[in-house]
């Protein structure tokens, strides 16, 4: 299942108004709000498929808390041999695709045939899972929620590599970059930002600052 970045766990975004840009080339800030309009656009489109997808995935979760282990049996230790076992699963996909040759080995086919049953098990737990998956529409809302970001982030970063046509740009990427929440998001340290994605940001920094 997808690892999803649910509403309350993505960082804050602000969403200025394209009038604040008030100064700068004409044709740089027509750009400018053209990108930042479509970044909008895309970054409520992904807010809303993440609250989708959070509203899915808490009924998905109580759903599944619902399908029953299984028991195929009891060990020496008249312990019961179930999917509930985490470390019984473990040794049981170890058996089966470790043991070879068991005619050679006395006790090895009851052992592979007790571990073979337990991950069919496993695997009618997973039918039942995925069916409810199907149902709910769980996979589909985490995929649309994938995409719906990825868009996002694409979109933020063609704002990010185009230069600033003025400081209230740059200021913009600033807050993006290093903001509050950002940081806050981080415990108080510096976002992970690779070079490539700060370095038109830095170049709007010399420039506006050196005049």
């Amino acid at each position: 299942m997808a690892t999803l970045a649910t509403a309350a766990s993505l960082p804050a975004v602000a969403m200025v108004p394209t009038g604040a840009f008030a100064t700068g080339a004409p044709a740089a800030l027509s750009s400018w709000h053209r990108l930042l309009a479509a970044w909008q656009t895309c970054h409520s489109e992904a807010e809303t498929a993440s609250r989708v997808c959070d509203k899915i995935g808490e009924d998905y979760e109580a759903a599944v808390k619902k399908v029953p282990h299984i028991t195929i049996g009891y060990d020496c230790a008249n312990k019961p041999i179930t999917t509930a076992c985490a470390v019984m699963l473990a040794d049981a996909r170890r058996t089966v695709s470790g043991v070879r040759y068991l005619e050679n080995y006395p006790g090895n086919y009851e052992r592979h045939r007790s571990a073979q049953k337990l991950l069919d098990a496993q695997e009618r737990r997973f039918a039942d899972m995925k069916r409810i998956d199907t149902r709910l529409g769980y996979s589909a809302a985490a995929t649309a929620c994938d995409d719906a970001w990825e868009r996002e982030g694409e979109a933020k970063r063609r704002l990010m590599d185009m230069p600033a046509p003025n400081r209230a740009a740059a200021l913009w990427k600033l807050e993006e970059l290093f903001g509050p929440k950002q940081l806050e998001d981080e415990g108080g340290g510096i976002p992970p930002w690779t070079a490539d994605y700060t370095a038109q940001f830095f170049d709007d920094v010399r420039r506006f600052l050196a005049n």
